[in-house]
């Protein structure tokens, strides 16, 4: 058994371990705590995914100076294609190449896309990944779709207290089952089959396989 293995640091709020994206361009914006770091050190030293999606531009800063180990973007995207928070900079995703991570894509619309009123299309998705390829290699390139949408009760009530109840995934990719249908895109966009293979799972076994005791 073994055990947690991927431990996202923030969601939208600042914890005890480091600023979230809320606390971008704001004194808040401490990034990580000194607990934060000495968590990054316990959880390189265990063999535990680190995530920073979510976390501010300092926090995300300063874990790729602390860790030793690739880290995770688990849902994000270009933020010169799509202006929204949670976006990486060019600067930032060069960085996490540098570092070996794992830049996933969302597929949530308005992180595609970077407006709130309008549904993105397969087309859009492989546009962010045609220029985070630009900018940091294709194996930097995961999938994060970060699907959160359900017909139970429980996610009804999540969505309504979260007032997220207009936001679309993209189109043809609203779930698990349609993943197979980005596949004739990339290639249609010039992505040679290792690439895609690269893209759909290879990099992301690439980081647990550097991360997770064997």
């Amino acid at each position: 058994d073994l055990g947690v293995r991927h431990i996202q640091l923030n969601w939208s709020m600042k914890n005890c371990l480091s600023a979230s994206q809320s606390e971008e361009n704001t004194r808040q914006d401490t990034g990580l705590s000194d607990l934060g770091r000495n968590v990054i050190e316990r959880m390189n030293e265990l063999g535990m995914i680190v995530d920073v999606s979510h976390s501010s531009p300092e926090t995300i800063s300063d874990v790729l100076d602390v860790t030793s180990k690739p880290i995770l973007n688990s849902h994000s995207g270009s933020r010169v294609i799509a202006n929204k928070q949670q976006n990486l900079w060019d600067e930032q995703i060069r960085e996490l190449s540098d570092n070996g991570g794992i830049l996933a894509i969302h597929f949530c619309s308005r992180l595609v896309l970077g407006v709130d009123d309008r549904q993105s299309t397969i087309p859009d998705v492989i546009s962010q990944i045609k220029y985070v390829k630009n900018k940091g290699g294709v194996d930097l390139i995961g999938l994060g779709p970060d699907w959160i949408l359900g017909d139970t009760e429980r996610d009804e009530k999540y969505m309504h207290n979260t007032e997220q109840e207009t936001i679309t995934w993209t189109k043809c990719l609203e779930d698990s089952s349609r993943i197979k249908n980005l596949i004739p895109q990339l290639q249609l966009a010039g992505f040679s089959e290792h690439e895609i293979d690269r893209i759909l799972y290879l990099n992301m076994q690439r980081i647990f396989k550097a991360v997770l005791p064997s």
